[in-house]
């Protein structure tokens, strides 16, 4: 479920940084507009799929109005790599990288924070 809460609420002590690699190859819309977007989701059961509709996928929808997600690619090859190590490998790394998006989702909002308080 799609919430809204205070940065410092879900990265605590833990670093974070704004994230926005892919402003080099799509112009982002203006923050109003990410936030209109965010907030129209707020509440609502939001389907996860590694390949096609992740935390990456949700924020860059929201920020360049195309959903994109260089996570797959690195998913793909980190369970490949594992996989060969060990059958138990995968399961670890997709649970890494699921959470690691849902931080980076509040991550990516963060930049756009200012205008959450207005």
């Amino acid at each position: 479920m799609v919430k809204k809460e205070l940065l410092y609420f879900v990265a605590g002590d833990d670093k974070y940084r704004v994230n926005n690699k892919y402003d080099q190859k799509n112009k982002p819309l203006p923050p109003r507009e990410i936030v209109r977007r965010a907030e129209e989701k707020v509440g609502q059961e939001m389907c996860y799929k590694l390949t096609s509709e992740n935390c990456e996928h949700f924020v860059t929808k929201l920020r360049y109005g195309v959903s994109r997600s260089d996570q797959v690619k690195e998913a793909v090859l980190s369970v490949g790599l594992v996989a060969v190590g060990a059958l138990v490998g995968p399961a670890v790394g997709i649970s890494s990288g699921v959470a690691a998006g849902f931080f980076g989702m509040a991550v990516a909002i963060r930049g756009v924070s200012r205008y959450l308080r207005k």
